[in-house]
């Protein structure tokens, strides 16, 4: 299974923060890894992305790069019981107050790990 959030032509900016993905059905039996592409468009201050479920972080990356960069978690497993999940992606920025600062994400992924 795997469950692309956007089609390869959608690229997601985060400029305010944070995205939710719509709910996607999940095995709780079963491992499963996340994986995004992500790129800063602006060069000032500090950019972190963070992609979670429910409140457990699966991955963060600090993004340096302005060419889309891939990443991805560690194998995880979702509670016992778990039969559908929400994926969050928040983005943290710093350095200077008033000066323009965005990342964008593509491919974000969630598929079970072989």
């Amino acid at each position: 299974m795997v469950f692309s959030v956007s089609p390869i032509s959608r690229t997601f900016c985060l400029q305010y923060g944070q995205f939710a993905t719509p709910a996607v059905s999940v095995c709780a039996d079963k491992k499963y890894k996340v994986s995004f592409s992500a790129r800063r468009i602006t060069t000032s201050g500090g950019i972190t992305v963070q992609v979670w479920t429910d409140n457990s972080l699966l991955v963060a990356l600090t993004i340096a790069s302005t060419v889309f960069v891939p990443t991805h978690s560690a194998d995880f497993n979702f509670p016992a019981g778990t039969t559908s999940t929400v994926l969050r992606i928040t983005s943290t920025f710093t350095g200077t107050v008033g000066t323009p600062k965005e990342v964008q994400i593509d491919n974000v992924v969630l598929q079970v790990s072989p």
